[in-house]
């Protein structure tokens, strides 16, 4: 398929010449385990390095770290007689830094036969295990190469436990659900030099928290990357009916392999999808438009690419070729774009700028450095929202980090470039870091978010429930990691503004005041904001509109919403007995500290639900116990004042049945 490149974006790439920072200038490097100390190999094996990012602790939200490393040196004993040393370090995280590594694996080889990290990435290998949480996958290629597996068991010091090895030598791979009997996560990974020819070999989850192998579904494609995700569907169709399809690049195409949900990639039209760009390096795939469909962000040998999904499912091109400029290197730059990362890094200047979350995915990408002159520059480009016509979805001016040559020494065959970026909110404040290592070094560098931003509006307000009953309102639950509650505001009388309705820690909310009606007594109008343990509120979401009534043989008279309560006061909770879930309604005639934390009956703190100011109104909190046994609990509300000391307690008995 022929490419088409939209000039005219590249030209009016922003509406404002404003830059706002998002990150910190200052970088912050960690050493990790087993540094570089020389080259046993007289420059004949190239470094390998690659981490990601999970909780590997219980009780905590904060991203530890796993890291696989090549280091030019002999290992401890018994490893002292190979010249290389392949150590996996995991670090706790402590205030957003990595203070200490330590071993979970380690291998060793000879200069004649050296195994090479491509990857190490966390998947939702077991869907049942409780606290949630993912698993690792440590790609190596080599004689011989081969993935291995490591279940996280969250036991502290030994986090990280091997329990699986697929051979091959696999370049890249992706987590994800693609096998048509089950919505688990599978494995796949790429091997463009297989024996045999190409492939793509795709492991299907045996629900037993291993992959497969005699299962697994091979397909003679050649990949240098490849992601799973959405693109002949929206971002939040059912995986039960619409499986992920299959993206990646060659040497001189973008590939689309739409799923077939029948454990199949078909090597045709419409399920395979191909777009010719000579030199691409790197892909990313996310929602950039903000429309709930995956579009794809492609970095090549001259600078980085927009393709927008045209939301047509089951058409022959639901990723149109016509491409939109982000990014464009120079004429005689010799530089050419390396990696892409995605996230939210904060809103445009004129809208807040990093200070706040604004739920548009903004792009940050890595260039080469061929001559090792000045070392590569990293670049922030946040998402301008698709403003102007044509629309315009990234800044022209974008934040630069100019990232220092190699500074270990240039051993060949090294080269003064960035081997991997992330984003990922290291801090545990809703703020994604930049987090970068280099070719020829054996540390980490950490460039944080440039304060502690407020959450993304909620998105996707919806409502249900039948006529004659209360209206429940759900939204997507918001992705950052310090996540407090929500905010519901609600309006009723159009001559009058929204008033807080009530305050949940869950992405749902139920009305009690009101039923679903026919719309003739008129429409309640409800929005979202989302709040932060730092008591950052988001901006709001949009509004839904629900038609209410009444109930027949019950007198209907809401409360005006600009009114307050007038006594402060701790309501039943309802349902009690309950099973999973309850509601706890108190009354504030005026803004207060609010204490509201669940205890069992030996007095032993089970769940703190609000502890935060709130405004003066009528909240709601749902106390979700899921994962909570069967017994009586008591929710201790208090209310404090900063100058009257403590204002009120109370005390409400709970019997969770299950």
């Amino acid at each position: 398929m022929k490419l088409t490149i939209f000039i005219a974006i590249a030209l009016v790439c922003s509406l404002t010449t404003t830059q706002a920072q998002y990150l910190e200038t200052t970088r912050r490097t960690v050493p990790t385990q087993g540094d570089v100390t020389g080259d046993p190999c007289n420059a004949t094996v190239a470094r390998s390095f690659a981490f990601d990012f999970e909780p590997l602790r219980q009780g905590t939200q904060s991203l530890d770290i796993a890291v696989a490393k090549t280091v030019w040196a002999p290992g401890p004993p018994p490893l002292e007689n190979f010249p290389l040393y392949y150590p996996s370090n995991f670090s706790y995280n402590v205030n957003g830094g990595f203070p200490s590594y330590s071993l979970f694996d380690d291998w060793s080889a000879v200069c004649s036969s050296p195994l090479y990290i491509k990857k190490v990435l966390f998947g939702r290998l077991r869907s049942n295990v409780n606290p949630p949480r993912r698993d690792l996958a440590v790609i190596r290629t080599g004689s011989p190469g081969d993935t291995r597996i490591y279940q996280n068991s969250m036991i502290p010091n030994f986090p990280l436990l091997s329990t699986q090895t697929l051979n091959g030598n696999a370049i890249d791979g992706t987590w994800g659900a693609f096998t048509s009997n089950d919505v688990l996560e599978d494995l796949a990974l790429t091997e463009p030099d297989h024996p045999g020819g190409a492939q793509i070999r795709i492991y299907p989850n045996d629900g037993t928290g291993h992959l497969n192998v005699a299962g697994a579904g091979a397909f003679n494609y050649s990949a240098q990357q490849i992601v799973l995700a959405q693109i002949n569907g929206p971002i939040n169709a059912q995986l039960e009916n619409n499986k992920l399809d299959l993206i990646g690049f060659d040497a001189n195409q973008l590939l689309i392999w739409r799923n077939d949900n029948d454990n199949g990639l078909p090597n045709f039209p419409p399920y395979k999808q191909t777009i010719t760009l000579a030199g691409i390096s790197s892909l990313a795939v996310a929602d950039i438009n903000n429309d709930g469909w995956n579009d794809i962000v492609v970095g090549y040998n001259r600078g980085v690419l927009l393709f927008l999904n045209n939301q047509s499912p089951n058409g022959p091109n639901y990723i149109p070729s016509a491409a939109y400029w982000v990014y464009q290197i120079p004429v005689g730059d010799p530089s050419r774009i390396h990696l892409i990362a995605v996230g939210d890094l904060g809103s445009p200047a004129s809208l807040g700028g990093g200070t706040r979350n604004d739920g548009w995915t903004d792009l940050v990408i890595a260039d080469l450095d061929p001559l090792i002159q000045t070392g590569p520059t990293i670049r922030v480009f946040v998402n301008q929202r698709g403003s102007g016509q044509p629309p315009t979805y990234f800044t022209s001016f974008p934040q630069q980090l100019f990232v220092p040559a190699l500074s270990k020494g240039s051993q060949a065959p090294c080269i003064s470039d960035v081997k991997q970026i992330e984003l990922a909110d290291v801090q545990t404040n809703g703020g994604f870091s930049l987090v970068y290592s280099m070719e020829c070094e054996g540390e980490i560098h950490f460039v944080w978010h440039l304060g502690d931003p407020a959450p993304a509006p909620p998105k996707n307000l919806s409502w249900s429930g039948s006529i004659g009953q209360a209206p429940t309102i759900s939204w997507d639950p918001n992705t950052e990691r310090d996540i407090s509650g929500y905010k519901v505001y609600r309006k009723l009388d159009p001559a009058r503004g929204f008033a807080l309705k009530a305050t949940v820690t869950v992405n749902s909310y139920t009305d009690n005041e009101i039923v679903i009606g026919n719309g003739n007594q008129g429409y309640a109008h409800y929005y979202v904001e989302a709040y932060d343990a730092a008591s950052n509120i988001s901006d709001p979401s949009a509004t839904i509109d629900v038609p209410y009534g009444f109930q027949p043989g019950r007198p209907f008279t809401p409360r005006q919403e600009s009114e307050r309560p007038r006594t402060l006061a701790l309501h039943p909770s309802y349902p009690n007995p309950f099973n999973p879930s309850t509601q706890i309604r108190f009354d504030l005639p005026e803004a207060n500290n609010i204490s509201l934390i669940v205890y069992d009956v030996l007095g032993r703190k089970v769940k703190e639900l609000v502890n935060s100011q709130l405004e003066a109104g009528y909240h709601s909190i749902i106390w979700d116990a899921t994962t909570i046994p069967s017994g009586v609990y008591f929710a201790r509300f208090t209310v404090t004042n900063p100058t009257r000391g403590l204002v009120y307690s109370g005390v409400n008995r709970l019997l969770l049945m299950k």
